[in-house]
């Protein structure tokens, strides 16, 4: 619909049209974005079906994977998943990581701003990699169950300044 609008409001503007028929017509009901992320526990569990699943080396058609995917998902407890909730699932960890100066581009997303469209073209590859290896350790500590071992160590004071 919004791009045959966008048409006749050309024509209109280029005075190949009188009037645009499309302009009383009210737009489609835009639904309201998701915004499920997987907790942790959900993240275990459906790493460990994927992991336990079978696995086939036939060809698969357009949308098996995802099919596949959101039927052993349900099949272990994790509800109402789609694959765009995974990848809000790993933006959403990225950013909690701090990491988000290149979430855009472990997307794959078009650049959205000026400079981003025109004078950027930084492919950020190491920065890509750095925060896909932490999110690679963050993952195998949800599956494993652990906590992350943290490398920063309390300083204690000494002597008798305080």
């Amino acid at each position: 619909m919004g791009l045959i609008r966008a048409i006749y409001n050309w024509a209109n503007g280029t005075s190949r049209l009188e009037v645009n028929p499309t302009l009383r017509l009210k737009k489609r009901n835009v639904s309201k974005p998701r915004e499920r992320v997987l907790r942790d526990p959900e993240v275990r569990a459906l790493w460990q079906a994927l992991d336990a699943a079978p696995v086939d080396s036939k060809p698969i058609r357009r949308h098996s994977a995802t099919r596949a995917e959101t039927r052993i998902a349900s099949d272990n407890g994790v509800l109402d998943i789609g694959t765009h909730d995974l990848r809000r699932t790993l933006a959403t960890g990225l950013g909690e990581m701090g990491v988000a100066d290149v979430i855009e581009r472990v997307l794959n997303h078009a650049p959205r701003t000026v400079a981003g469209k025109h004078y950027n073209h930084a492919k950020l590859f190491e920065g890509m990699r750095t925060a896909l290896e932490a999110w690679s350790e963050r993952v195998r500590w949800i599956v494993e169950g652990a906590e992350p071992v943290s490398n920063v160590r309390p300083l204690r004071i000494t002597g008798s300044q305080a």
